[in-house]
């Protein structure tokens, strides 16, 4: 049964060539418990509620040294239709990313699955809004392609540069944090803001600067 082997298949990656036992003492306590869950709200009453009777069942037995497999859980939402309704093909809505990875390349797709909306509330699959998220990939390659063409930056200091360079550490802080906490569209679009601002200063002097090539 799927719920059998799905309930303990995390305890077996942490030593999955261990042809004596099913996991060794040694890898179990320097890798579990799991640090992070994440997934569906229906897992609440599926997946975790079994792998949590199997995990105490084997503390009990003295196989493990924790009886909680999981330290922390987040539930990530659900992609729609682009009509807001949940994808079936009863309905006709179904959306498969093949063309669209064709047309704009995988990693459009990566950012506006991360940015249609909070991760545990999830979004709809709109196509139209792919064109916005490949361009702006598209003006931040430029900006990397220019300074890797140009080469080591200025060690001058102005006013601009500057605050190129509280951008650069505003920005850095805003995406650790945002992707620490499962903020991925509030990531991005920190990431936006920055690159606007440095595609407005791309060929003015500053972008001869180490602040703005760093």
């Amino acid at each position: 049964d799927t719920f059998i082997c799905s309930s303990w298949y995390f305890l077996r990656y942490v030593d999955p060539h261990n042809s004596e036992q099913a996991w060794s003492t040694e890898e179990m306590k320097r890798w579990l418990p799991v640090d992070q869950y994440v997934g569906g709200v229906e897992h609440a009453i599926l997946h975790l509620l079994y792998a949590r009777f199997f995990v105490k069942a084997l503390h009990d037995m003295g196989y493990l040294d924790f009886d909680e497999p999981f330290m922390r859980l987040f539930h990530q939402g659900m992609v729609l239709g682009s009509d807001g309704q949940k994808m079936s093909k009863s309905r006709g809505n179904v959306e498969s990313p093949d063309k669209y990875v064709a047309k704009y390349g995988a990693d459009t797709i990566r950012c506006y699955m991360m940015f249609i909306g909070p991760f545990d509330a999830g979004g709809s699959f709109r196509p139209d809004n792919l064109e916005g998220v490949w361009r702006f990939l598209n003006r931040f390659w430029s900006v990397i392609n220019d300074n890797w063409i140009a080469g080591k930056g200025s060690d001058k200091e102005t006013s601009e540069s500057k605050a190129i360079e509280r951008l650069r550490h505003k920005t850095i802080k805003r995406v650790t944090e945002d992707l620490s906490n499962f903020r991925f569209n509030t990531a991005l679009a920190a990431l936006m803001e920055c690159n606007n601002v440095l595609v407005k200063h791309q060929h003015e002097p500053v972008a001869q600067t180490s602040a703005y090539r760093m």
